[in-house]
């Protein structure tokens, strides 16, 4: 087929282009927002109109708008506007157009199209924010609320939408236009400080809004925007003589650096990436301004140290190095004596301490060391052997120095920090093994595929899915077996305190053979014995009533403990990356084959009006699930030095888990008190009570499956993240139940809740399974498992309390509250400093390749026997000795 001349292809397909600096891809990312932001224009004037008696305040709020976004506060790395507070106030006043058309024209914040500035990016924030403050809006303004608690819930509830709109979007349009992973993006940018100000400005934006309902509103509105100018200016001021600061600093560092020509700017280099290091790490604006002047003043203790050792080009004898060594203990000392400085002596004493505890001058190791000494530590590293030095003239390039310093990780630095070095250039991290075998956190990738590319994962997930089938049918045969042999209630409530009360001490007392014993030999037993006994039992209990009880305490404890190797399982059979998409897939398969088994067994009971059938169905199912187990394989397990008992405390005195587990058990217990509550709130939307609860059961449960389902195919989300956002959709959408009049809109929020549950649990358990060395997860998995138990009993026991003193709807307000702060607490808990952190360890071999080109490690899954192949090239902890002193000044940090 002959190809027509390019002069003669059509104009339209040779002239269309991306937009400057975005693929096409990123094109449509943005077109898409623009046009979404636009269309609300027209669907906002038509649904919600401005009020006629809301002109004269809309337009008073407009201009309070516009002169917000004219002023500003410009920090040293970045800028934070202003215009959110008197949004949320146009917001309250007029939802839907109102608010919209405010966004789109009085946000001129004095930036005009240039060269280095596109039209679209002025345009895009515009519907951004058109998107960010109407949607909600309009949403919240069908909500019925009146009375004292009207303006602030409905404050709050913008807030919310802000968060959850705004920030996603922002986060979207940076990641397509730098080319980096949104998650990546969002979760860099958005921290506990980001949400504080929204909540606060939020706060500002209500008050405001009530400000004006006054006689003298108009004029006090007024004097808030002075005091926000006053703000402003003062905070202008500040930033002035923050930097005529460090300028000054910037000047003392080029003076001590001057006395050395191979150092010149030495001090200003690490400085400045010591801030980057920082950033990337999470730190606080302060603390990375505190960085930012550790770094130029690191070396300031040399000033006492001879020119003669400075510079010279030789080996140095003992007591030229003692005098050397002596500069970071005489430049902390220096700092200290002004409290200004005070915060980062510390930093500056320890910048030459050294991971394994090689360094000086206190030989201090690991976590002991501050955060800042070992971000500096490393930018000072890789500052020096990127420049030549009177004793070794030769220099790296940068991806050459990085690959030097990454060959210590572990050794001399801090992998955490030698990972922001590595992703500040490019490069991938390094796998993050701790010495134990313990891997650190990892993200949320596609898990559906895992069915196909790991076929024994696929036969453990199969023997989980039939086993959760057959679980509810015993649930409901032993319940209603035991209201037919004896006609009492209180017999059916034994069975249920009894089968948790078995597996709760079952777990806590026995949790340890899930590590002890061979994982898949445990698993099988426990099916064998679970299927053996439910055969038994419909043909004995009839002439025994009584076993009932005994077999009920082995369903549970056995139960327990092969659950608990189950989860134990899961992450030997994976890569660590893949081990929160596989708990995605696992959550859904035995959700589902739960929702499955509960009609299940109403039909039969109904259709057979006997047991029996129930009994057998669930032991063939056992017996599948045994099948499934032994073509899995190794399980794991079979560790003879681990105890059978003692899951608790082995499972404290692992820190990364601890807090894990206090989410887990605060989640619980919060959610649990919902049980009663949702009783009561059927009754109240509707008049056939029991109709209504049984929508809204069947509503989560096609939440909690929909939710396994979106992790399944979500990939890249952080494990940390993926608990951050289910706790908050559960707490925001709880809101939305407590002043929900409808029964639709709350089946619709406590759908989006329960995905947000599943969402929050995968999380929350992947977080765990990845933060444990594999010859703890038994243990770790059915401590779990016991805290969670207990707390869902004392959660609906306070529930039911709750529910009759002060109602359904404001236990949902308690829960609704707790897990929002719950969820916040992780949040701000994560980004905290100094926080203890994975201790990351490289395993497997180095390539022969050029220092240049990136270092590539392949990662085994078992730990036992791991030994770098290549000494030379490549170190782990294993098998490097600790630096001596014939080194180069470089890995000792002279």
């Amino acid at each position: 087929m002959r190809v027509p001349p390019a002069s003669r292809q059509p104009r339209l397909t040779r002239g269309m282009q991306p937009l400057r600096g975005l693929t096409w891809g990123g094109t449509i990312y943005h077109a898409c927002v623009i046009v979404a932001g636009a269309a609300l224009v027209p669907i906002s004037l038509t649904l919600f109109p401005i009020r006629q008696q809301a002109v004269p305040e809309l337009l008073y709020l407009a201009v309070f708008t516009q002169l917000a976004a004219l002023l500003p506060i410009r920090w040293r790395r970045g800028t934070q506007t202003l215009d959110t507070m008197p949004l949320i106030a146009v917001a309250l006043l007029a939802p839907g157009a109102g608010v919209t058309l405010v966004a789109w024209l009085c946000m001129f914040d004095g930036r005009r199209p240039s060269q280095h500035l596109e039209l679209w990016k002025l345009i895009f924030i515009r519907a951004k924010a058109a998107l960010e403050f109407g949607v909600p809006s309009m949403l919240i303004a069908l909500i019925p609320l009146s009375g004292t608690v009207d303006v602030p819930v409905r404050t709050m509830l913008l807030a919310a939408g802000s968060l959850l709109i705004g920030f996603p979007l922002m986060a979207g349009g940076f990641a397509f236009y730098g080319r980096e992973n949104f998650w990546s993006v969002f979760s860099t940018n958005v921290g506990f400080s980001s949400i504080r100000s929204v909540v606060i400005l939020a706060i500002g934006g209500g008050a405001l809004h009530m400000l004006l309902q006054m006689p003298a509103g108009y004029l006090m509105g007024i004097g808030l925007l002075g005091l926000l100018m006053a703000v402003r200016s003062n905070m202008a001021d500040a930033q002035r003589q923050q930097v005529e600061r460090i300028q000054t600093l910037e000047l003392l560092a080029q003076a001590l650096d001057a006395r050395d020509p191979m150092t010149e700017l030495h001090s200003q280099r690490v400085s400045d990436l010591a801030s980057r290091l920082a950033e990337a790490l999470g730190m606080s604006t302060l603390e990375i301004e505190r960085m930012r002047v550790a770094g130029l003043l690191h070396d300031i203790g040399k000033i006492g140290v001879p020119d003669a050792v400075l510079k010279k080009a030789g080996q140095l004898d003992a007591a030229e190095w003692d005098a050397m060594r002596r500069h970071a203990d005489l430049g902390a000392e220096m700092i200290a004596r002004h409290s200004a400085l005070e915060p980062i002596a510390p930093w500056v004493r320890t910048h030459h301490e050294r991971w394994n505890g090689s360094g000086y001058p206190r030989q201090l190791s690991g976590e002991k060391i501050p955060l800042g000494g070992r971000i500096l530590a490393v930018a000072d590293s890789y500052d020096t052997i990127t420049g030549p030095r009177v004793y070794r003239p030769s220099v790296l390039s940068p991806l050459e120095a990085v690959a030097e310093v990454s060959r210590s990780t572990g050794v001399l630095y801090d992998p955490v920090v030698v990972d922001a070095l590595r992703k500040l250039h490019g490069i991938p991290t390094l796998e993050p093994y701790a010495p134990d075998g313990r891997l650190a956190p990892q993200a949320v990738n596609a898990g559906f595929g895992l069915l196909r590319k790991r076929p024994r994962f696929r036969m453990l997930t199969l023997a989980m899915t039939a086993s959760s089938l057959g679980d509810p049918l015993t649930a409901i045969a032993v319940v209603v077996t035991a209201y037919a042999l004896m006609h009492s209630a209180l017999a059916v409530a034994a069975t249920y305190a009894l089968r948790s009360l078995a597996a709760m001490v079952a777990a806590a007392a026995l949790g340890g053979a899930a590590d002890r014993l061979n994982r898949a030999r445990l698993i099988i037993v426990a099916d064998v014995v679970r299927a053996l006994l439910l055969c038994i039992l419909p043909f004995t209990i009839y002439r025994l009533p009584w076993i009932l009880f005994p077999a009920v305490v082995i369903l549970g404890a056995v139960g327990a403990l092969s659950q608990a190797a189950r989860e134990a399982a899961v992450p030997h059979l994976l890569d660590s990356d893949e081990i929160p998409g596989a708990n995605a897939v696992v959550a859904g398969a035995t959700t589902a084959a739960q929702a499955v088994g509960y009609p299940l067994a109403a039909v039969i009971l109904w259709a057979l009006s006997s047991t029996t059938p129930m009994f057998i169905i669930d032991a063939i199912t056992f017996a599948l699930a045994a099948g499934f187990t032994i073509a899995c394989g190794n399980l794991g397990g079979g560790i003879v030095s681990r105890a059978v008992g003692g899951a608790l405390r082995a499972t404290w005195s692992l820190p990364p888990v601890r807090l894990p587990l206090l989410i887990a058990g605060a989640a619980a217990l919060l959610i649990s008190m919902t049980l009663p509550a949702l009783v009561v709130l059927a009754y109240e939307l509707a008049s056939n009570g029991p109709r209504a609860y049984t929508i809204l059961e069947v509503v989560i449960t096609i939440g909690m499956v929909g939710g396994a389902v979106v992790l399944g195919w979500w990939t890249g989300l952080p494990v940390r993240l993926a608990t951050i956002i289910g706790l908050l959709i559960m707490g925001l959408l709880s809101l939305v139940v407590v002043v929900s009049p409808w029964l639709a809109l709350t089946a619709i929020a406590l759908l989006l809740a329960s995905i947000g549950n599943q969402i929050y649990v995968v999380g929350n358990r992947s977080e765990i399974q990845q933060s444990v060395p594999g010859d703890r997860r038994g243990s770790v998995m059915a401590t779990r498992a016991v805290i969670a138990e207990t707390l869902v009993i004392v959660g609906a026991g306070a529930g039911g309390v709750l529910t009759g003193v002060i109602g359904g709807r404001a236990t949902y307000a308690i829960v609704a509250g707790g897990l929002i702060v719950l969820g916040v607490v992780v949040w701000a808990r994560g980004a905290r400093l100094g926080e203890p952190r994975p201790v990351l360890q490289i395993h497997g071999t180095a390539p022969t390749k050029s220092l240049s080109q990136d270092v590539r490690f392949e990662t085994p899954r078992s730990t036992e026997g791991v030994r770098a192949s290549k000494p030379g090239l490549f170190r782990s902890t294993l098998v490097a000795e600790p630096p001596k002193e014939t080194q180069d000044r470089e890995e000792l940090g002279a």
